[in-house]
């Protein structure tokens, strides 16, 4: 998920993406510390993709104050 496609989403489908990329990350990170993980990479897309996720609900949530 770009930037773009996560401005175009609604709202509602943004936090259910935080809640699947939250359970993904638990279930990488369990991996992690049980076994040899194939790509180590995964765990810090995941970080950045909840936080681009959350910097785009901020960004709303500021705009729909500021009006």
């Amino acid at each position: 998920m770009n930037l773009e496609e996560i401005r175009g989403s609604a709202s509602e489908d943004l936090e259910q993406a935080i809640a699947e990329a939250r359970k993904e990350m638990f279930k990488l990170r369990y991996v992690a510390i049980s076994e040899a993980v194939e790509n180590s990479k995964a765990i810090r897309a995941l970080r950045k993709r909840i936080a681009r996720i959350h910097t785009v609900l901020r960004e709303r949530a500021l705009a729909a104050a500021s009006e």
